[in-house]
């Protein structure tokens, strides 16, 4: 089986250490499960699935906002929820 390395930092390594202590599993099983998960929010979002959903929102808002800024926005909202989802699996962030 080929071998990846690559360097963590202390602090690195103790947190790996501790979320797969609390997982219940090695340390290389975690590390090997994050790195071939599938990719999670923004990432699984098609163009075509990003675009329609800004022109959703866009006839929502009844030309209220302008398509750039409901664009704007929609991309913000899709990038923080991907960010918090990372952070929660990570146990850096409980999702509220």
């Amino acid at each position: 089986m080929p071998e990846i390395k690559f360097n963590l930092t202390d602090a690195q390594l103790t947190h790996l250490n501790q979320q797969a202590a609390a997982a219940g599993i090695p340390r290389a099983h975690l590390i090997r499960d994050r790195a071939l998960a599938p990719a999670a929010g923004v990432a699984r979002l098609r163009t075509v699935d990003y675009h329609s959903l800004v022109a959703d929102a866009c006839r929502f808002m009844r030309g209220d906002l302008s398509r750039q800024h409901v664009e704007t926005l929609v991309a913000y909202v899709l990038t923080q929820l991907d960010k918090r989802q990372r952070e929660a699996a990570a146990g850096r962030n409980p999702v509220a």
